[in-house]
């Protein structure tokens, strides 16, 4: 009978432990917002608030936060808000060698920056800072009285226990230990995971994935501008993994050339030469459009780069 009703008070007990955890580590509270307030150029003093955990921010129109200023022309500088011991962070992943995240980066990225940060792109600032949406969970008094009245119990049962011996043979089991949290997944079959789902979505051609430092999963490519809402289902797809912390992205949507001159003939010795319509000779370094410049010829085409970025163009 006694072993009976102390059975049936450690039970309430556990189910009254979990629900006052619960809150306490404040299950079900929303997450924090990221403000972002331009400090300097053509959009000083402007904020807007991002509920997203990436963003980007560039002079394109795709861009989540659009700025005019000449020194953002270029590539979109991508960042991941994310959740450290130490409370937000954000990691920047970009190919400029102009951009600084609390005056730490360069082209291939920059480590995490605890909120609030400093995001420079050129000569422009931009400010960022966690903006809490709710107040932390606080301990309700009935929740108190629940934790002494079950601090009681349990000096009772240990009491009662030694003072009430166990008949012979009996055996006293405890109930197994639940683990809550899911173990890690590994950083290789993260990797194979991101990859099937690149090849299940057809954008395997324009983008791959390699293992990068700190456990972290990369993503590259350039994809095509007619492919770039194709990019963006895909990449919420890999956002709702629960290790999407640990995957980087580095997509950026392929350039378009536009007035390309007139290619007359092509010359592969003794130096691999083009010669445009206009009498022009062009050799590899030399620059053919808008400092798109010539890096290998061939029979049946030449590729052209410029910061980073290349181009075929078949004749």
């Amino acid at each position: 009978m006694i072993a009976s009703q102390i059975d049936a008070a450690m039970g309430c007990g556990r189910t009254s432990l979990t629900r006052i955890s619960n809150r306490l580590a404040g299950h079900g509270q929303p997450c924090a917002e990221v403000e972002i307030t331009v400090s300097n150029g053509m959009h000083s003093g402007c904020s807007t608030v991002i509920d997203d955990s990436a963003f980007s921010v560039g002079q394109a129109e795709t861009a989540d936060i659009m700025l005019l200023d000449p020194d953002i022309d270029g590539p979109l500088v991508e960042l991941r808000i994310v959740q450290t011991l130490l409370g937000p962070a954000a990691t920047l992943t970009t190919e400029r060698d102009d951009v600084r995240l609390n005056g730490v980066g360069g082209a291939g990225g920059a480590p995490y920056a605890k909120l609030p940060c400093t995001l420079s792109i050129g000569s422009v600032s931009l400010d960022i800072r966690a903006r809490p949406v709710s107040k932390p969970p606080k301990v309700a008094g009935n929740d108190l009285l629940t934790i002494a009245g079950l601090a009681t119990v349990g000096c009772m049962a240990m009491a009662i226990s030694f003072w009430a011996p166990a008949r012979q043979g009996t055996i006293v089991s405890m109930p197994p230990t639940q683990d809550v949290h899911a173990a890690p997944v590994g950083t290789t079959s993260l990797s194979d995971m991101v990859a099937r789902q690149i090849m299940e979505a057809e954008m395997g051609q324009y983008m791959t994935t390699d293992i990068g430092l700190d456990d972290t999963v990369v993503v590259s490519g350039t994809v095509p501008k007619n492919k770039m809402p194709e990019w963006h289902d895909l990449r919420g797809a890999i956002d709702a993994h629960p290790e999407a912390g640990r995957i980087i992205t580095r997509i950026r949507e392929a350039s378009v050339l536009k007035n390309v001159p007139a290619i007359k003939m092509v010359r592969l010795r003794p130096v691999p030469s083009v010669f445009l319509a206009n009498g022009t000779m062009l050799a590899i370094d030399d620059e053919l459009i808008d400092d798109w410049r010539i890096v290998a010829i061939s029979a049946n085409d030449m590729t052209v780069a410029r910061a980073g970025e290349q181009i075929d163009i078949q004749y």
